[in-house]
């Protein structure tokens, strides 16, 4: 149940929510309610229990105690007023709950609530666009989607086209809450819409209204504490048959686009409070304008080796090299200008690249209308502002400080030449116009020097007006692309969008005047917000005496009389403060201190600290603002020197030139000069501020409103983190949960009661045929007995009765419908006129079928007699035939049975030899398969025979390796055993000292037998005579070196082979010792000595072993 007048009885094993000072609402289940003022509870994650002291309002409800909705309904119910229990508790858990599955868009009525997902959402493609589709002909056109923005963008469009209405859709949120993302996929649905479901072609006015983001994104955006890309001024535009408008960023922004014939055929940027001086300086962890670090960072990555680079770089669409430029324009790195550097803070948060916008941001220029020797001038300007910040002063050396001077130090000389080249203006009239001022008195000029400081502010003042004389000619120049053509249809009204991006209030660690306009602007916004929503609606209900339950609601006018009241107001005292000749911010404060101090405003509220420090608290509806007054006075006189004016007036840059030129035509006086060139005005900002803001609430309120609620789950910008108390902050600020109950208590659509009987009138006969109220089903809708019901007084014209339902209410001027309520009687309304636009074409298809019946009839009649005729005489011509044709067919039957005779002969013979010539083939193919299957058994035969000789060779060396082995292992294990004996080493030991002595000797006689040989030498020369003499039996061979035996003739005989046997296993061959020949020749022995032999020598060698081992 709502916040009634009663709820029910909290019963044991009931879920609720309770008050935390740390989540704002747990939930518990109740265990025990036997007192009215108390309440045992136990929370989920907590065994014990706790006793609650139940609080109540002056109306009797428990205000720290709320029944709880199952989970299913808190997940489920898109729309918040559906919720049986609706309270802050049930909201909060519902948007979490939907938050976690990633289900970031809910309704409070006509109310869409957008929490900021922080990551990309698969949300806004094609498909899902065209189930948004405003167009009757989309399949899902009376289906209830889930809620999205595109849902607002459909019921704006809808409601446009079909009841010819001006619209606004008001997005409002605290900076990062995802506004101007929320606009821009409203606006891009609405130029699809506007080009018939289909996405904009590229030079089409729906693109180019696209396209005016990147480029007042990338010039009038920065990075905040709080947002990556928060806008810095404000911008109304102004559209041509629907105007959209926009309210984006930490100023005022509002965005129109002007529709003729549902087609979008123009638009309008109207901007204000450009936030100009963050071009000079940056507060801690924020940024300049984008485009600053875009250009630069650009121009340095395209410098670099493309190993070096970042990423590679796209290519830019522009008629000039800017990577040369960097040279010309002596680009530096970024944390070389002192209007970069200040905050040490580069880089954006959210994961953009600057070099990936830049491409984006010139594409977006040139699309608009921009040439590229436009777009030349623009960045030139850019540089030329980051270059005179780095411009530096120093003092004559004067004993009296106030004769002291400032003039260009040394250092800075080169940044003047390049801000001047930059600039187009001349280098010593930039000198000039920095350190000198002219005063001009009776008629006579004086050129006086300026102080250090003075020449700082000069030179700041310069530099901000340079940003904003550029920012300004961007707008005329987008404005010029999009802007509605002359060739329009004068005879057709066009209507209007309004998409109104509403900036969220700005609560800085120091809140000057920038943060004094912005949030006085939330306060108005959101005082047009309760105005409409809360007390419209109850005026409007009392008004016309439908039943209606009084809701309390929050009234800032309080806070917006604080500023606005006159003569006693913080605008009207600062304007005082302006108009005196030697006004300060000091005696500011002192005037806001007496007026709202010493007599009390509730809203005002300033301590000792305060006063000391020259500060003061505004208690606005989102919570206090701690202001500081420095500079209030500056910023709200906004003036400009002569001598800067006159020097952007001569510069030879075509864009200055543009508007300073355009701004000289509309004043002929010199004093004014210096307000025009200010960005609203050095008359009086704040007074200017509040009068463009009256107009634009005045326009929305020409509308017919429509709501987006933009909620931030966590400040630190992470996805998958709710942050409950920051959220709570929002809802409650937001004035969300005073929303929810007038949203589900009033009647959101009504009408005149000329209206609907015009556009329903026509209805009740349809429905009150059973028929056709059977074929549309019109009694599955419950709104229908109240709709007919008022349709009949409406109709009968009873002035008396004032039916009030629960779906449709009938008060004195209008009828009063629920949202559902009104979107089944409009589904009822296409089902009669479709159904009523069948029977009409029935009717109309019958009467020229039955007209095409009888045509065709007296056709058929003349075309039967010409049959008939037709038919009888080719009966008789087929009689004709059939007699020539017998005759015909005796003879040619003749010839067939020939010719068949004939051609089966042949055939057969042809059969024959095929059938001869097949079984030949046959027997050769038998032939051929034999001899080759026996040419392959011997082939395999003989394999399996090498396999079977080869293997059989393999186990025989197996076996003799095995034996030799066995061997080896026995002797090896008798030289062990005797190794053991210490008498046998002894002796070992002697018999081997025997030996060595006689291996020493025969070594000798060896030597002595060389020494023989040598001498014999001469001998075998003799002998070899003898030998090739004497041929007889012999009991050597005789081998030559060459290998070959020989006879004794010492000629080789081919026939004589010796083949050398194998030794006797486990003996190895040697040499004889003695040789009675040459040691070129080998013998070999043919008696069984040389085994003998061999054996000795083996056993010799086996002693040696044996010695040397021991």
């Amino acid at each position: 149940c709502d916040h009634g007048r009663h709820h029910p009885p909290m019963e044991t094993g009931a879920g609720v929510w309770i008050a935390d000072p740390n989540d704002i609402w747990t939930a518990a289940t109740v265990v025990e309610h036997t007192n009215a003022d108390r309440l045992i509870v136990k929370r989920p994650d907590q065994a014990a229990t706790e006793t609650i002291a139940l609080i109540k309002d002056r109306d009797g409800i428990t205000t720290n105690v709320l029944l709880r909705n199952s989970l299913e309904e808190e997940e489920k119910n898109e729309d918040l007023i559906t919720l049986p229990h609706l309270h802050e508790a049930s909201i909060l858990q519902a948007l979490s709950s939907r938050y976690a599955n990633d289900t970031i868009y809910t309704t409070i009525g006509d109310i869409v609530l957008s929490i900021n997902p922080f990551k990309p959402l698969p949300l806004y493609d094609d498909s899902v666009m065209a189930q948004y589709d405003a167009s009757p002909k989309n399949k899902f056109f009376e289906h209830v989607l889930p809620p999205h923005l595109y849902t607002i963008g459909k019921r704006a469009f809808v409601d446009m086209t079909r009841h010819h209405r001006d619209q606004a859709i008001l997005i409002s949120g605290e900076s990062g809450a995802g506004k101007t993302e929320a606009t821009k996929i409203i606006m891009s649905y609405l130029a699809n819409m506007s080009n018939g479901g289909k996405s904009s072609s590229e030079n089409s006015i729906e693109s180019q209204v696209l396209q005016t983001n990147p480029v007042l994104e990338a010039f009038g955006n920065a990075r905040t504490v709080r947002n990556d890309n928060s806008s810095r001024f404000g911008k109304f535009i102004e559209g041509t048959s629907c105007s959209i408008v926009a309210i984006v960023g930490s100023s005022l922004s509002t965005f129109l686009l002007r529709f003729q014939h549902a087609k979008i055929v123009g638009a309008n940027i109207r901007t204000y409070l450009l936030e100009k001086v963050r071009v000079v300086t940056q507060a801690p962890h924020e940024r300049n304008f984008h485009i600053f670090y875009e250009l630069v960072s650009t121009i340095l990555q395209m410098n670099l080796p493309p190993k070096k680079q970042i990423k590679k770089l796209r290519p830019l669409p522009l008629a000039f090299d800017l990577r040369k430029k960097a040279t010309e324009w002596h680009v530096l790195d970024l944390d070389a200008y002192n209007f970069l550097n200040q905050s040490g803070c580069m880089a954006r948060r959210d994961n953009v690249l600057d070099i990936d916008q830049f491409p984006i941001t010139i594409q977006a220029m040139l699309d608009t209308g921009m040439s590229s020797e436009h777009v030349e001038q623009v960045l030139a300007l850019i540089v030329g502002v980051l270059h005179l910040g780095n411009i530096s002063f120093d003092s004559t050396d004067e004993n009296d400080a106030a004769m002291r001077s400032a003039f260009i130090a040394s250092a800075s000389e080169p940044h003047v030449s390049a801000a001047a080249k930059l600039l187009q203006v001349p280098s010593k009239h930039l000198q000039t116009a920095l350190t000198k001022r002219s005063i001009t008195t009776n008629g006579e000029v004086f050129v006086m020097g300026m102080s250090l400081m003075q020449a700082r502010h000069t030179r700041n003042a310069l530099a901000m007006e340079a940003y904003r004389s550029l920012f300004e000619w961007l707008v005329r120049r987008v404005n010029g692309s999009i802007h509605p053509p002359d060739h329009a249809d004068a005879g057709a009204r066009m209507h209007l969008i309004g998409l109104l991006d509403i900036f969220g209030f700005e609560i800085m660690a120091m809140n000057s005047f920038e943060q004094l306009c912005i949030n006085y602007a939330n306060e108005t916004l959101q005082q047009q917000f309760n105005s409409y929503v809360f007390k419209t609606e109850q005026k409007l209900y009392e008004a016309e005496h439908i039943a209606w339950e009084f809701i309390a609601f929050p009234d800032n006018i309080p806070c917006i009389e604080l500023f606005e009241k006159k003569p006693i107001g913080l605008f009207s005292l600062l304007d005082q403060e302006c108009r005196v000749p030697q006004g300060s911010d000091k005696a500011l404060a002192a005037k806001y201190y007496k007026a709202f101090v010493d007599d009390p405003h509730p809203m005002f509220h300033a301590s000792k600290a305060h006063v000391r420090d020259g500060q003061f608290t505004v208690l606005h509806y989102a919570g206090p603002v701690n202001y500081s007054v420095d500079g209030f006075l500056d910023k709200n006189k906004d003036a400009l020197l002569d001598s800067l004016v006159e020097l952007l007036q001569n510069s030879e840059s075509f864009i200055l030139h543009d508007i300073y030129h355009a701004a000289s035509k509309q004043t002929a006086t010199t004093k004014r000069r210096a307000a025009l060139h200010s960005s609203i005005g050095s008359v009086n900002v704040a007074e200017q501020f509040k009068a463009q803001l009256t107009e634009l609430v005045a326009t929305i309120e020409k509308t017919a409103p429509h709501y987006v609620r933009c909620l931030k789950p966590n400040d630190a910008n992470r996805p998958h983190t709710f942050d409950r108390v920051r959220m709570v902050e929002q809802l409650r600020s937001g004035g969300v949960l005073e929303a929810v109950k007038v949203a589900r208590a009033g009647f959101p659509v009504r009408l005149t009661h000329k209206e609907f009987r015009v556009g329903y009138g026509r209805l009740v006969a349809p429905l009150t045929t059973p028929s056709i109220r059977d074929l549309i089903q019109a009694d599955s809708f419950p709104v229908l007995g109240e709709f007919l019901h008022v349709c009949h007084v409406l109709l009968a014209k009873r002035p008396g009765t004032t039916p009030h339902h629960a779906h449709v209410s009938l008060g004195t001027t209008k009828v009063f419908f629920r949202r559902k309520a009104f979107e089944d009687v409009e589904t009822l309304k296409r089902r009669i006129y479709s159904h009523s636009a069948v029977q009409a074409q029935r009717l109309f298809r019958g009467f020229v079928c039955y007209k095409a019946y009888r045509r065709l009839l007296r056709a058929a009649l003349v075309a039967q007699c010409a049959y008939r005729v037709h038919v009888a005489y080719v009966q008789r011509m087929h009689l004709k035939r059939t007699a020539a044709a017998i005759v015909l067919q005796t003879w040619t039957r003749q010839v067939v049975a020939r010719h068949a005779f004939t051609s089966f002969r042949h055939a057969v013979v042809v059969l024959q030899s095929k059938l001869r010539q097949v079984v030949a083939k046959r027997v050769v193919q038998a032939r051929r398969e034999h001899v080759h299957a026996i040419q392959l058994q011997k082939t395999v035969r003989g394999f399996l025979a090498k396999r079977q000789f080869a293997r059989a060779r393999q186990r025989v060396v197996a076996v003799q390796c095995h034996w030799r082995r066995r061997h080896a292992r026995r002797l090896l294990a008798t030289l062990r055993a005797e190794f053991r004996n210490v008498k046998a080493l002894q002796d070992d030991k002697r018999k081997l000292q025997e030996e060595l002595k006689r291996v020493e000797k025969e070594l000798s006689e060896k030597a002595a037998l060389e020494e023989a040989n040598r001498k014999l030498q001469l001998e075998l020369d003799m002998m070899r005579q003898t030998l090739e003499r004497v041929r007889s039996s012999s009991d050597f061979d005789v081998v030559t070196e060459a290998g070959e035996p020989t006879g004794f003739n010492g000629k080789t005989n081919p026939t004589s082979r010796v083949r050398t046997r194998r030794p006797p296993i486990g003996i190895v061959t040697s040499k004889s010792r003695s040789n009675t020949f040459s040691a070129n020749t080998k013998y070999y022995r043919r008696d069984s000595k040389a085994a003998q032999q061999f054996q000795a020598d083996k056993m010799h060698e086996e002693l040696l072993d044996s010695h040397n081992s021991v």
